[in-house]
């Protein structure tokens, strides 16, 4: 005979009862919780994830700045140059990859200067140049170049 916090007694049958139809209601809520959290991660939005031995750095080669269409906007030619420094190939940005900051907040898309950006992957130790310009304003400062591909995060200074 067993008693479980209660004043009448329980016999073994009536025991195995009780633990089994409480097993099953820990292992139902068990379930339950697990298709939550399922379902969870499995809506969340998917970032593409480049090889483990892959790595590509950004650098800027030269920059220079012309006087743009209006008054208060300037021009910033950018050639830069990609390598992929990992031992696996590595997918190749796109033009959206690349903003040009400020401390301030503000960003400018860059755009593509005289040939487009090519989407071939990138071999292990490969460099490619990537040539890019930007309208900005006069009064921007403290600007950085930063790729971000593939939750990768290269950020690069320029001079303004």
């Amino acid at each position: 005979m067993v008693t479980v916090g209660t004043t009448f007694p329980i016999h073994r049958d009536r025991a195995r009862h009780i633990l089994l139809a409480i097993g099953f209601a820990v292992t139902a809520a068990m379930g339950a919780l697990a298709a939550t959290l399922f379902a969870d991660v499995a809506s969340a939005p998917q970032v593409a994830v480049p090889p483990a031995g892959s790595h590509v750095a950004l650098y800027v080669q030269v920059q220079s700045w012309h006087d743009g269409a209006q008054p208060a906007v300037r021009r910033l030619y950018l050639q830069t140059v990609l390598v992929n420094s990992g031992r696996d190939g590595a997918p190749a940005p796109d033009v959206r990859d690349f903003t040009v900051r400020a401390a301030d907040g503000r960003v400018w898309p860059v755009s593509p200067a005289a040939s487009a950006f090519s989407t071939e992957a990138l071999q292990p130790g490969e460099e490619r140049g990537l040539n890019m310009v930007v309208d900005l304003p006069v009064t921007a400062s403290q600007l950085r170049l930063v790729m971000v591909h593939h939750g990768q995060t290269e950020s690069v200074p320029l001079v303004s």
